[in-house]
């Protein structure tokens, strides 16, 4: 086993909106399996790494920041491996998500992205947005305001105002899916790891095909270029119609979070056998 060292890198609070805790303890625990193969690792923050102090050629990173991003993409252009890809995490932004989405013939709720300081009233009613979701686009999120419930066009400019008083440039306001949310998390591998969850009540039968949710997000992930990923779908028992209407990079993975433990170290080790062929 080529023994290159690793450098785990934290996400920043500011992103881990309600989830600090969960978000670090995947990381540690992935930290430990892997320490206990006998890989070095070194945990650093972000604020870390934008001063310096990562030199690692192999980078897991659950980063959000711009600057942090950067400075990631930086490194991969020079030959480190870094999972998840930088490219990918800024892919998860919501001005770009949609647009990747929609273009892979991915089913994505109708939306449309906005500047906070424009009035949009007429386009969203001649849509036909009623109900819908006003989520800042700029950035991840970072406050449960982010991702904002409206009810008319009326309400949803409200909303653009608002963001636009708290320094948010770009927003995207999506219409509404009706049907049963269903929360999902996954790793790209050999060995590919998904487990899914809804909120009905026990002995519910939600009636949908479960590989077909696993290749709808499969293909969700590999167009947005990430390997470890987490997200909402929305099935529609009706038309039984699947709608993914989040996805984003490595999640807290909190409900079966021992499993994918396992899966992703699975996947590092493997993507660090491949890459350190490149290097010989």
């Amino acid at each position: 086993m080529t023994d290159f060292p690793i450098a785990a890198i934290l996400r920043s609070p500011a992103y881990s909106p309600n989830h600090i805790a969960n978000d670090a303890a995947i990381l540690n625990a992935v930290v430990g399996a892997l320490r206990r193969r006998g890989r070095k690792v070194c945990v650093y923050t972000e604020r870390e790494l934008q001063q310096g102090a990562v030199t690692e050629p192999v980078i897991i990173s659950m980063c959000r920041e711009q600057a942090s991003l950067a400075l990631l993409r930086e490194m991969e252009y020079a030959g480190k491996l870094v999972i998840n890809s930088a490219y990918g995490i800024d892919n998860c932004r919501r001005e770009l998500l949609g647009k990747r989405l929609l273009a892979a013939g991915i089913n994505y709720p109708d939306n449309i992205v906005s500047p906070t300081d424009l009035n949009i009233i007429p386009e969203l009613k001649a849509r036909g947005f009623e109900r819908a979701w006003v989520k800042r686009a700029d950035s991840h999120a970072q406050h449960k305001e982010d991702i904002t419930p409206v009810f008319s066009p009326e309400e949803a400019q409200e909303i653009l105002h608002e963001y636009f008083m708290r320094g948010i440039r770009s927003a995207i306001v999506e219409a509404h899916i009706d049907g049963i949310l269903i929360k999902f998390y996954g790793v790209l591998s050999a060995s590919p790891f998904f487990h899914c969850f809804h909120r009905l009540s026990p002995g519910v039968d939600l009636n949908f095909n479960s590989e077909e949710l696993l290749s709808l997000c499969s293909r969700a992930a590999e167009t947005l270029g990430l390997e470890v990923f987490g997200g909402d779908a929305v099935y529609d028992p009706k038309n039984k119609n699947i709608v993914i209407i989040n996805i984003n990079d490595w999640p807290s993975f909190a409900p079966c979070r021992p499993e994918a433990v396992k899966a992703i170290t699975g996947l590092i080790q493997s993507r660090i056998n491949k890459w350190s062929k490149t290097k010989k």
